[in-house]
């Protein structure tokens, strides 16, 4: 038997009491430790952080009411100064500044906090600075009073009016109606409708024949032709050319006397009776056309309405709904009392203008009008305008600076960061170079940065022309070379090569861009910068003749159909095993899943998957006819470096 001891209680005490001390010592030790670490974060992390902050939000609005409010110096889209470019500003200058400082705090398993940290700093910052900018609009402008329109000084225009005698003439509207595409994968469709009207001192300055309506007796219908009536309404034959084909339910005639008997004498030829889908027609115009060059207005006075649909629905069932939408709207401004505009604002230089400029060209029969002033009206005070813009701007700026400091708390700080060691310029140059490295030609990677480089520039120059930036004008587009099947094939056979360098929006450039530096990164070493640039050219130009045999009347953009060639030589070289077991192991299934994804994503609707599977099959195509000469390549490659290797 083992011998039993018992515990003495005398030495109990003692032995507590140092253990107590130890966890009392230990937890005051870990206790300032925190502290000393939260301190130091707050040094080195955080209040850089706000100086970068406090001097982004007000630099950017210094400059940006010297040089476009007060000198306008530079003519840039509203969407981009307001926008995009605080987001981009924000983004630099953390890049620059708070970036190599994050380099300080240790690396956590599990996420990139450096990346969350960055992207939360630019949140922060871009957030109060985008609401700047619009206080900045309406804080800086100035309300003009006029007894009438005609006293407007078009040389020195200021942001707000005020009329003491108007007349908005409603009854010759300009209306233009356009569409872009947005969301992930081009899922929303949004309808845009611009209503310009014809700004007057008053009444009497207009001809009695042009104030007269349709509905009353001198409104003369051709009795030697058909008399239209869709949905109980009647309408001349330049109407009906308005109605889409898509919006008829059904068709009926009634000849003789039994059309006389219901619409008189002027359906002595016969009527033609159309119901439409909504059932409900709403007149497009109710008055004769104003001769503007006869009666010119001094200013416009200028209304929108916009509404989002889905895009991957069938052709018919959007005609229905871009339909309902524009009766809709011809019928909320019908209703409208544009009379009681509380005050009159400047439209900006933004997309609105350039559809109320598409408006009033319709109206003009395509003729520009030099620079036409347009006004929006505002029904609130003019004491409103600037609404809580300005307690927003602290309010975002206070929510971000919390946000970002609850981050900082989760991270510890590397050993030499406790002595306010900062990282060193050498450090902070490698980590900038990381990135930019993938955009910058080198031996191996030469021609994929150069493509990546050509498309973002030219996107960017679209942005700055003022062509949008989430999703770009289609007008632009067709400028700048987008393919289009009724313009190529009439001589402009350029559009195959530069729709390959135009992008339809941010996320359409990105997505591409993407999946080109990581094709571009495997697969331009093992081809070469000769083959893989001809290949490139190549598949994208069979991609874009694809589109066009395919579709007759698309606006079709994109590097997709090139970038899809090279996954396609990509696919045909893993098959025929001219990368390695590993590469081949690795990236064989999620190049077909990524083909896959993308190809039914395609079939969903929004994209033009034609030119996707015309670039993949001349890719596979060209892979097959390349492979045994890179594979002999590769094998030649390892043979010399075998014997490299042993020679030494």
């Amino acid at each position: 038997m083992f011998p039993r001891y018992r515990l003495n209680p005398a030495l109990l005490v003692p032995v507590t009491l140092e253990f107590l001390i130890i966890k009392k010592i230990e937890y005051f030790k870990s206790r300032n430790y925190s502290l000393l670490t939260m301190k130091q974060k707050i040094k080195l992390i955080f209040i850089p952080f706000l100086i970068v902050a406090i001097c982004c939000v007000t630099v950017y609005t210094f400059l940006n009411w010297l040089l476009i409010i007060r000198w306008q110096v530079l003519n840039v889209k509203e969407e981009v100064v307001q926008i995009w470019a605080p987001i981009i500003f924000a983004f630099i200058a953390l890049f620059i500044w708070i970036r190599p400082r994050l380099k300080l705090l240790e690396k956590r398993k599990k996420g990139d906090f450096n990346t969350l940290f960055l992207m939360m700093g630019v949140f922060a910052i871009s957030v109060p600075t985008i609401i700047a900018q619009m206080y900045l609009v309406t804080a800086t402008g100035k309300l003009t009073s006029l007894p009438g329109i005609h006293e407007l000084n078009s040389e020195a225009l200021t942001k707000f009016y005020t009329l003491k005698n108007h007349y908005v003439e409603k009854g010759n509207p300009g209306i233009y109606y356009t569409s872009d595409v947005s969301g992930k994968y081009g899922n929303d469709l949004n309808l845009h409708i611009y209503i310009a009207c014809p700004l007057y001192d008053s009444v009497e300055e207009l001809p009695d024949h042009a104030l007269k309506t349709a509905g009353e007796e001198d409104t003369v219908y051709n009795k030697d032709s058909l008399l239209y009536i869709v949905d109980g309404v009647r309408i001349n034959k330049d109407e009906l050319m308005r109605i889409s084909p898509y919006g008829v339910q059904s068709i009926s005639v009634e000849k003789g006397r039994a059309a006389m008997a219901l619409y008189g004498d002027s359906s002595v030829k016969g009527a033609i009776l159309i119901t439409t889908k909504t059932g409900h027609y709403h007149r497009s115009f109710e008055r004769p056309r104003i001769n503007l060059m006869q009666y010119p207005p001094k200013a416009w006075l200028c209304v929108y309405y916009q509404k989002t649909i889905l895009n991957h629905q069938s052709r018919d069932k959007k005609e229905i709904e871009f339909h309902e939408f524009y009766n809709e709207s011809l019928e909320a401004f019908n209703n409208r009392n544009l009379d009681s505009f509380s005050y009159l604002q400047l439209a900006g230089n933004n997309n609105h203008r350039d559809g109320y400029v598409a408006a009033i060209k319709k109206l003009n029969n395509g003729e520009g009008s030099g620079k036409p002033v347009i006004l929006e009206p505002e029904f609130n005070s003019f004491a409103q305008r600037n609404g809580n813009k300005f307690s927003w701007i602290l309010g975002s700026f206070a929510i971000g600076a919390t946000v970002l400091f609850l981050i900082l708390l989760i991270p510890k700080l590397k050993e030499d960061a406790l002595q306010g060691v900062l990282p060193t310029k050498r450090g902070a140059a490698t980590g900038n170079i990381d990135i930019l490295r993938y955009f910058l030609p080198r031996k191996g990677y030469y021609i994929t940065p150069i493509i990546i480089d050509c498309n973002i520039l030219v996107f960017l120059l679209l942005v700055l022309s003022g062509s949008g930036f989430i999703s770009l004008n289609i007008q632009s587009l067709l400028t700048w070379g987008a393919n289009y099947r009724p313009y190529t094939v009439n001589g402009q056979w350029w559009r195959l090569v530069t729709s390959i360098f135009l992008h339809g929006g941010v996320m359409h450039i990105l997505a591409n861009m993407y999946a080109l530096l990581i094709v571009g990164i495997l697969l331009e070493p093992v081809m070469g910068k000769n083959r893989y640039a001809i290949s490139y050219m190549v598949t994208g130009i069979l991609g874009s003749i694809t589109s066009l045999w395919w579709h007759t009347a698309t606006v079709s953009v994109g590097a997709s159909g090139a970038i899809f060639g090279l996954y396609g030589i990509f696919l045909a070289l893993l098959l025929t095993k001219v990368f390695s077991k590993d590469i081949s192991k690795a990236f064989l299934a999620a190049t077909i899943i990524f083909i896959v994804y993308n190809l039914l994503m395609g079939f969903s609707g929004g994209i033009d998957n034609a030119a996707h599977i015309g670039g993949l099959t001349s890719g596979v195509v060209i892979g097959l006819i390349l492979s045994p000469q890179l594979k002999q390549e590769q094998e030649d490659k390892k043979a010399m470096l075998a014997i490299e290797t042993s020679s030494l």
